[in-house]
């Protein structure tokens, strides 16, 4: 103790940020009050080094004198670590990331649904963890962050596991920029586990191979002949609606029975990019470039008012399909394959993710086609099912038995 002397400190009844009234004590001095003639309650206002703001801080003391409590008071007021000549060049975390993520953008890095999502993750900061230097970030403040999140408050009912996890990933990608940009010694986000999330075995999204061949057979006969060979495109191909939208017939090679994928649809608008920003080719099966070769004629024969923008799969005015116009021939293929659970546009890019992978494409290649930038992505999109761990458990089995 830097104070020696035989007082008592005891934490008052009240939270901090409970203001002292004239009842509890008479003010003999700033920041002590006199309750008896050996009780006072002390305050103070030191500065508090990890998010250079002042803080409140009260105590009481007991079988104490006035000069104890003076002392105490300088005591809590003294903070020695703290540099006022450096407060002014040091930056907080909410600064950091407001800043970072304008930074993103102007170097044209994420994609405008991502800065949504980030800023939606931004804006989840608790006031504390927004204020604390970006130096002083400790693993303990985003382990209170994300567990705080995921706890009913107010009107929010608590946001689930993976949906916090989520903010967790943008958190060590934000703070793995600020090692590299700021020079923070470490990436605090980096040591903080993720929440567990509760084990969904088989994807609803994901259709199986006898599903997935139920629907495109339904396709087949549907009135509306544009945005279904555009799904069926997609099942083949495991390209996203908005990359699928964005073809043009230029971008098909038949002779060499590949399709390039150089832009996307974004708000009805075709953009020069994809996703990940970059392009790639996928493979176009014998069987597919057929019915693409069918469905070319059948928009020549018939005029179709799209034909002049080029596209491979134009609206009657020559923009790209909306995808509300894809889901609802998907819903009706689904219903009349007799699926008990529909999916969605994006369930043709998890089943191509497994059927790669059941098809033994070696990874690189696999990547190169789904467009994922990361093994951890491919593995997301990933579906293993009772048959996949049955069918493994026999081939681990057959080498057990069978002798060398």
């Amino acid at each position: 103790m830097i104070i020696n002397s035989p007082f008592r400190i005891a934490v008052p009844p009240w939270s901090s940020t409970t203001r002292t009234s004239s009842s509890s004590g008479r003010r003999v001095l700033p920041g002590i009050w006199k309750l008896n003639t050996t009780d006072f309650i002390v305050r103070a206002q030191p500065i508090d080094p990890r998010t250079g703001k002042k803080k409140n801080v009260r105590r009481v003391l007991t079988d104490a004198s006035l000069n104890d409590a003076v002392l105490l008071r300088d005591q809590l007021m003294r903070q020695p670590d703290v540099e006022p000549s450096r407060e002014t060049r040091r930056e907080r975390l909410g600064e950091f990331a407001t800043w970072w993520l304008d930074h993103k953008v102007g170097r044209g890095d994420i994609e405008p649904s991502t800065v949504d999502r980030y800023q939606t993750v931004i804006g989840h900061l608790t006031l504390r963890l927004r204020d604390t230097y970006l130096d002083c970030v400790t693993p303990t403040d985003i382990e209170e962050w994300i567990v705080t999140a995921t706890r009913p408050s107010g009107d929010s009912p608590g946001y689930g596991p993976a949906t916090v996890n989520g903010w967790l990933r943008v958190m060590r990608t934000l703070l793995t920029d600020a090692v590299r940009l700021r020079g923070i010694p470490t990436n605090p986000a980096l040591a903080v586990r993720s929440l567990r999330v509760p084990t969904n075995f088989e994807d609803s999204n994901t259709p199986t191979l006898r599903e997935l061949r139920g629907v495109l057979v339904t396709l087949d006969d549907d009135a509306d002949y544009v945005a279904a060979t555009a799904l069926m495109l997609q099942a083949f191909t495991g390209l996203r609606w908005g990359e699928t939208t964005a073809l043009k017939w230029e971008d098909l090679d038949g002779d060499r029975g590949v399709l390039w994928v150089p832009r996307k649809v974004q708000k009805g608008q075709l953009v020069p990019s994809t996703k990940t920003n970059r392009a790639r080719r996928v493979g176009v099966p014998s069987y597919l470039e057929t019915r693409l070769d069918a469905f070319r004629r059948r928009l020549v024969a018939e005029q179709h008012p799209g034909l002049p923008s080029g596209l491979m799969f134009p609206s009657s005015v020559g923009k790209p399909l909306w995808s509300a116009r894809a889901s609802g021939v998907l819903r009706g293929a689904c219903e009349r394959a007799g699926l008990d659970r529909p999916f969605t546009t994006h369930g043709f890019r998890r089943s191509m993710t497994d059927l790669l992978r059941e098809a033994a494409v070696d990874p690189v290649t696999a990547k190169a086609i789904t467009g994922h930038t990361t093994d951890a992505m491919r593995e997301h999109y990933s579906t293993v099912r009772a048959a996949d761990v049955r069918a493994a458990g026999e081939r681990v089995a057959r080498l057990i038995q069978t002798p060398s």
